[in-house]
């Protein structure tokens, strides 16, 4: 189950949505769905604003149980940075199939790097 709208005769994604509110259009921040008698979320956006370490995006969107599409903004001047090796800066793993992630990168996400090789004997 994902968000789909129609758009010149298509079935797409939508990136974004806007509600009239007192007459003034504003973009939705999250879009929820009944289902069954059962609400779900189908779109939520997320701005990224301080610098993190190993960034869990599922977590920080809730740890979503049915697909979503979300659209995730790292603002200018944040850095996502992991703690070592072995961890992501910027861990993305966890939605559920069909989830859509939009992500846009303006600030920066940095890797621990390598571990480095051993010393080569007799150099």
């Amino acid at each position: 189950m994902g968000l789909h709208v129609k758009d010149a005769g298509s079935w797409v994604i939508p990136e974004s949505v806007y509600a009239k509110n007192s007459g003034t259009w504003k973009q939705a921040n999250q879009v929820w769905i009944k289902q069954g008698g059962t609400w779900y979320q189908m779109l939520t956006s997320l701005e990224i604003t301080a610098n993190a370490t190993n960034y869990n995006l599922y977590t920080a969107l809730g740890s979503p149980i049915t697909p979503i599409t979300a659209t995730v903004e790292i603002v200018s001047g944040v850095t996502l940075s992991s703690t070592g090796t072995g961890v992501p800066a910027l861990s993305i793993s966890g939605f559920p199939i069909g989830s859509v992630i939009y992500l846009v990168n303006n600030g920066t996400i940095v890797g621990a790097g390598g571990a480095g090789g051993a010393r080569v004997a007799g150099l």
